[in-house]
């Protein structure tokens, strides 16, 4: 079966958003608020997992437990719906 991939160039830090409908911050925060990442670590993964505060997984770049309490996304459909909305 063949395939093709489209070849982007440019800094390898971060995704290259090359579906348009990501393409906006907002499209991309709207899905990351409609993701119940507590339930899939306490349902799906019975508890044997930590959520990320971001991208970073604890214990890099001074990613801790502690800031998973203060930052980062939540299950919030509302929230997810006004971002979607702009």
């Amino acid at each position: 079966m063949a395939s093709r991939a489209k070849q982007v160039s440019g800094s390898s830090r971060g995704p290259a958003w090359l579906n348009p409908a990501l393409g906006k911050k907002e499209a991309r925060q709207a899905v990351a608020y409609a993701i119940d990442y507590d339930g899939i670590i306490t349902g799906l993964l019975k508890g044997s997992a930590t959520r990320p505060p971001s991208f970073i997984p604890v214990g890099l770049g001074g990613a801790t437990e502690t800031l998973t309490k203060q930052i980062g996304y939540r299950l919030d459909p509302a929230r997810s719906k006004q971002l979607l909305e702009k």
